[in-house]
């Protein structure tokens, strides 16, 4: 069964489901991307997504998002 959310349903429950990175992975495309150029990591697609979120929770456990804050009026691109 497939369930459809909007952008916000769909980053909310990635937020809450980093801790376990097979969910989070899975909710990504087949062909999605998670990038963090600050470390240079990058991983595209769900087995390299699932595998870069359990290196993430080897290297640190307690690992979570808090405190996230989305603004509605934020405008991509424009710092």
């Amino acid at each position: 069964m497939t369930t459809t959310m909007n952008a916000k349903e769909l980053l909310h429950t990635y937020l809450l489901s980093i801790q376990n990175a097979e969910a989070a992975a899975a909710l990504g495309a087949d062909d999605g991307i998670i990038e963090l150029p600050t470390v240079n990591a990058r991983a595209q697609g769900v087995v390299a997504i699932q595998r870069f979120l359990n290196g993430l929770l080897t290297k640190v456990p307690d690992f979570r998002f808090e405190n996230v804050r989305l603004d509605r009026n934020a405008r991509p691109g424009i710092r």
